[in-house]
């Protein structure tokens, strides 16, 4: 299909069909405000707070995980001191 041919036909067809004086009151304001109130979504903004709020779930992770860590610290030294004294004793009497 030609679009110039189109175009030409749809503006005759407006042209044939002027529109009417008789518009609601304040109809431009209306469509106006229904336009700002359905604006364009921000992918990256959504995206952004996505990532902060992940990141902030990290971080209470991370320090949760740090703190249950240094409370296990003090039993996991004791331990390991045991194991490598006693897998160190038979050295001992060997030498």
């Amino acid at each position: 299909m030609d679009l110039a041919k189109l175009h030409a036909k749809l503006i005759a067809a407006a042209r044939a069909n002027p529109p009417a004086d008789q518009a609601p009151y304040a109809f431009e304001k209306r469509v106006m405000a229904q336009l700002r109130a359905h604006a364009a979504e921000d992918f990256w903004a959504l995206w952004g707070k996505a990532l902060w709020r992940s990141a902030v779930a990290c971080l209470v992770i991370a320090v949760g995980l740090s703190v249950w860590s240094l409370q296990a610290n003090g039993e996991a030294d004791h331990d390991f001191d045991s194991a490598m004294v006693s897998a160190a004793e038979p050295l001992v009497d060997s030498w």
